[in-house]
């Protein structure tokens, strides 16, 4: 394919809603996380969707892998340079909130965590940001795999897909390692995903299955609803079936992956419905997902004894979403002002 089948809008859009379904499952799926005096009893069955919430983390992979496709020059040279874009920002917000746990005293911070944190091996103040690891993992991996894979396609895929999973068991099993074991189960879960996506960009499923459904909104319409409803309540039917076993979650797995374009075409085609006015609020939060991504997990790290109350102040789950979103959007937006230019500086010989 030639160019991609959404645009810059349409990829902020899909971001906004992947924040926004990170932000319901941090703060409202996991009630074991909040502080005494806060406690939503009518959400307790979001406790047993966490699953389903998740699905934002594949989303952001399924774009890694679908605009790494149209790329001229798949090399280091451009992984180092994504990997900056990433670390930067990190590292801003990771002295930030150093800066905030010595004034409110709850640092504990040694030497060993410090390193082991800048370098997002082991985030612990960064809570959430286990992200940056596999990214970086995995923007070294997707060169060395266009390299081994000789061309081939089905190479290209085969090993994107089992590869981690292989590589995964392999070190649980001769080299027990707990910060290696870790990063490598995040990777044999998701980087299969940004393989998926670049193999939908490289066979153009999107524009494969939109001339299946044609052009006619009667059809589209439910269609991509019933594709973005499927995919996201897929772990419940799923984990629900009366099997067990090395298989069955192999199965499991792959389930998941292959279906996560439909997923993001769903989101496509009823956005593409949608006048762009209305989808503005999306946008603006897509646009500043990452460091957003990076800021609400100050809620929920050493700190959330005291910033905690601040989050949930508003006590109604809609508002204090609504309130979350925005003083991280406001937050993110100051940051970006040092961070972009940052970013373009160190990456600057890099174009």
């Amino acid at each position: 394919m030639n160019k991609p089948y959404f645009d810059k809008n349409m990829t902020l859009y899909i971001k906004g809603v992947m924040l926004i379904l990170m932000y319901i499952l941090h703060f409202f799926c996991f009630p074991d996380w909040y502080v005494d005096g806060i406690s939503y009893p009518a959400l307790g069955f979001l406790s047993g969707m966490q699953g389903h919430f998740q699905i934002c983390v594949a989303g952001f992979s399924f774009l890694t892998g679908y605009f790494y496709c149209f790329l001229k020059e798949k090399n280091f040279r451009y992984s180092v340079k994504k990997i900056i874009g990433i670390l930067i920002p990190y590292w801003i917000v990771y002295i930030l909130f150093l800066i905030v746990s010595l004034v409110l005293g709850t640092a504990d911070i040694t030497v060993k965590s410090f390193l082991l944190e800048i370098s997002a091996v082991k985030p612990t103040v960064m809570s959430f940001c286990w992200y940056v690891s596999f990214y970086i993992l995995s923007m070294l991996m997707l060169p060395v795999l266009k390299l081994v894979s000789f061309g081939s396609k089905a190479a290209f895929c085969a090993l994107g897909v089992f590869g981690p999973v292989f590589l995964y068991y392999a070190v649980t099993h001769f080299f027990p390692n707990d910060i290696l074991i870790s990063l490598l189960d995040k990777y044999q879960v998701y980087f299969p995903i940004i393989i998926i996506g670049y193999m939908s960009a490289e066979f153009g499923i999107f524009e494969r299955i939109s001339l299946l459904l044609g052009k006619r909104k009667a059809v589209i319409i439910p269609v991509s609803l019933a594709m973005v409803i499927i995919v996201f309540f897929e772990p419940g039917w799923l984990y629900s079936l009366p099997f067990d076993g090395f298989a069955f979650s192999a199965f499991r797995k792959l389930i998941r992956i292959v279906s996560i374009p439909l997923f993001v075409f769903g989101l496509i085609e009823l956005f593409g419905m949608i006048k762009e006015k209305y989808l503005i609020p999306l946008k603006m939060i897509g646009k500043y997902s990452l460091l957003m991504w990076f800021l609400h997990g100050i809620f929920f790290g050493g700190n959330k004894e005291v910033l905690q109350r601040i989050l949930f102040s508003p006590r109604n789950p809609l508002l204090v979403l609504l309130w979350g979103l925005l003083i991280n959007f406001a937050a993110a937006f100051l940051i970006n002002l040092v961070s972009e230019r940052a970013v373009k500086a160190a990456t600057k010989k890099l174009s």
